[in-house]
């Protein structure tokens, strides 16, 4: 999954055309990155890296309930959450004004209506849906 993450988002930097070999022995595909791209779009594309990293990978923990194609469904109708993401990923010091648009997109994934997730911690843990220490950040 790594591997596929990163060429779909450094595609539109690289010379060639990548192909991505996957599945197992009964049921190998060959995923043309290049034609991937061009129906995602390149600039959402390159925000795969941090959507990736921000929300679980080999280095980093995963968010409670919540998988990739949660945060990926929100992410691609939200143009700020697209350039966060991509900043996060084209960086290893993340900035600071990164902080809010990353702080609403978990609160909306979580459907709280703030965008402190101070506070959505707080209301899960009122309405007693959650555990407080199985929110973020945990």
């Amino acid at each position: 999954m790594d591997v596929a993450i990163i060429s779909l988002s450094m595609q539109e930097s690289c010379q060639a055309n990548l192909f991505f070999a996957t599945g197992n022995k009964d049921q190998e595909r060959i995923l043309d990155i290049c034609c991937m791209v061009e129906q995602v779009g390149p600039t959402l594309c390159a925000s795969l890296i941090g959507l990736h990293a921000f929300t679980g990978c080999d280095s980093t923990s995963s968010f409670d309930g919540k998988g990739k194609a949660t945060f990926f469904h929100l992410v691609k109708e939200n143009n700020r959450y697209v350039m966060a993401l991509t900043q996060l990923g084209q960086s290893f010091n993340a900035k600071r004004e990164l902080i809010t648009p990353l702080e609403a997109l978990v609160c909306q994934v979580y459907k709280s209506n703030t965008e402190s997730v101070d506070k959505a911690r707080y209301l899960l843990f009122c309405t007693g849906s959650k555990d407080g220490a199985s929110l973020p950040p945990t």
